[in-house]
């Protein structure tokens, strides 16, 4: 019912390619990737999709080493990239990249500062393929007691788990499966749509 047409922000070739994708007019909702920037939630708006796909590093390495902000400054980028998207009329699903190592805490007070405001989605990336089924009972379960807004989940398959935590996570209630066709995807690829389906 949605898919994910590229990452706007990285070439003037990827938002060319989301127009002619929207020009087919197809029954399903497109949507952009874009870090939790302005310039590539502009971006998104400029290839004409309604919908947002927005992240930012949340886990203790993210935050020291790749962003090197503090929790405070992760959760403030987090938040005005969702109300500037949200200003813009766009739906918004919110990612926490690499949720799976990111302290519980934390992951909750990010996550409730982006429902504040007004994130559509809030999705849960094992971005580096961490999850069992047991873990990510626990983790889904947690979330979706802890909040009304729909869960997604974006599971990568570093150990061939990605379709059984992916499971696992729609019995726990998550709303919203991350699929690619045979699994393609990012460095060990996604949740393999056909072996969900």
């Amino acid at each position: 019912d949605k898919i994910e047409v590229g990452f706007p922000a990285s070439s003037k070739g990827e938002i060319e390619s989301a127009k002619k994708i929207k020009e087919r007019d197809l029954e399903s909702t497109l949507v952009g990737l874009a870090r939790s920037l302005k310039n590539d939630i502009d971006a998104v708006i400029d290839s004409d999709l309604e919908y947002v796909h927005t992240f930012i590093g949340t886990s203790p390495l993210h935050r020291d080493y790749k962003l090197k902000k503090s929790k405070d400054e992760i959760i403030e980028t987090a938040v005005n990239a969702v109300e500037y998207a949200k200003d813009y009329g766009l739906t918004v699903e919110f990612s926490a990249e690499d949720a799976t190592r990111t302290e519980w805490d934390f992951l909750h007070d990010v996550f409730s500062e982006v429902v504040d405001a007004g994130a559509d989605f809030l999705d849960v990336p094992d971005t580096v393929g961490v999850l069992t089924p047991v873990f990510t009972r626990e983790l889904v379960t947690n979330i979706k007691n802890s909040f009304k807004t729909p869960i997604s989940v974006h599971f990568h398959n570093d150990f061939g788990l990605a379709t059984a935590n992916t499971l696992t996570a729609i019995e726990c209630g998550a709303n919203q499966a991350h699929v690619t066709i045979n699994g393609l995807g990012e460095r060990t690829g996604n949740c393999s749509l056909e072996e969900l389906v």
